[in-house]
């Protein structure tokens, strides 16, 4: 189940939102899709879900950037499923490191006293959230 952070800038209230656990599936071109809660697609339903994601925080480029954080071996039969899975030390998957895509630096979800890109000012925890 996704759950989130928002973080506000002390200066100029800038917001940024960091989450994760979002399940994504596998499409029928290979390309990774978020797998949804309501309404999601029959091809999702039918592809399962294949793991986890983030969309964590980079410091070096100062964007929110998506991650794969845990990936199943074998597509697991919708979100609780996953989640069961997830905690249970017998079904196979891996967990990654999330790192940026484009600068390789190591994502955060704690954005806590860094600066904001916008003036300078420091991030506070503004709000929490699940979805």
């Amino acid at each position: 189940m996704p759950f989130g952070f928002v973080y506000q800038c002390n200066k100029c209230s800038h917001e940024l939102t960091v989450s994760s656990g979002w399940e994504f599936y596998i499409d029928s071109n290979g390309a990774r899709k978020r797998y949804g809660h309501l309404g999601r697609s029959a091809e999702a339903k039918q592809a399962g879900v294949k793991g986890f994601t983030a969309e964590w925080y980079c410091p070096k480029c100062q964007q929110i950037k998506e991650a794969v954080i845990a990936e199943f071996s074998s597509p697991r039969n919708g979100p609780l499923d996953a989640c069961l899975a997830y905690s249970d030390p017998a079904v196979e998957h891996k967990d990654f490191l999330a790192v940026c895509d484009k600068c390789g630096s190591i994502l955060v979800e704690d954005m806590k006293s860094l600066p904001c890109p916008k003036c300078g000012g420091i991030f506070r925890e503004s709000g929490r959230f699940m979805s």
